[in-house]
């Protein structure tokens, strides 16, 4: 079970309820630049505000406060990619994520990845065979900026580890991209409530 909010924290969510439109975006305001020192503790926070709080208000802010803070968090590689048919060591066909281009400057041209490598891995975890595109996306945008991943790639009938301090991706979310990474984040923060 989650600790409690501190008496601060708790105190500024119980302000997006306030009656007084300035005051409640007085508050958002806050939590944002608060959550910039604290963001573990001001996203449980924010969780436990959007899940539990009988005010709709409330609720509807914290999913506001928490849809601006992942956005802004939101991994970056600086790849263009696609779904490949790959060949691994065994012969075996499998679908992978393709390198096509490197966005100068970001993250994967400082770490040196290329057009043409292939991305097996993520951490350790193998791209998911039905979909690698979505899924290296996915795994990418929910570590988060500043986060260091280790991939696994496939170069030139090699395969080597590589790793790469994600970014802040430099482009805003679309509102499905921020809905859905909304979703995909509140479920991993209520599991780790739950424990």
């Amino acid at each position: 079970m989650a600790a409690p909010a501190s008496p601060e924290i708790a105190g500024m969510i119980s302000r997006l309820g306030n009656e007084s439109f300035s005051e409640r975006e007085r508050a958002s305001t806050e939590i944002l630049a608060h959550a910039k020192k604290h963001a573990a503790e001001v996203e449980k926070s924010l969780v436990e505000g959007y899940r539990r709080s009988p005010e709709p208000e409330i609720r509807f802010r914290c999913k506001s406060i928490l849809m601006k803070f992942y956005a802004e968090s939101v991994g970056y590689v600086g790849v263009y990619y696609q779904n490949r048919e790959f060949v691994n060591k065994q012969g075996e066909r499998q679908l992978v994520v393709g390198i096509s281009q490197i966005a100068p400057g970001s993250p994967a041209a400082q770490a040196k990845l290329q057009p043409g490598d292939v991305i097996l891995s993520v951490n350790g975890q193998p791209v998911d065979p039905l979909e690698p595109s979505l899924d290296f996306a996915k795994r990418i945008q929910m570590l988060g900026s500043g986060r260091t991943v280790t991939l696994k790639l496939a170069r030139a009938m090699e395969e080597i580890d590589v790793k790469v301090a994600l970014g802040q991706r430099p482009l805003p979310l679309t509102d499905k991209e921020a809905e859905a990474l909304f979703k995909a984040r509140i479920q991993k923060a209520e599991r780790e409530l739950e424990k």
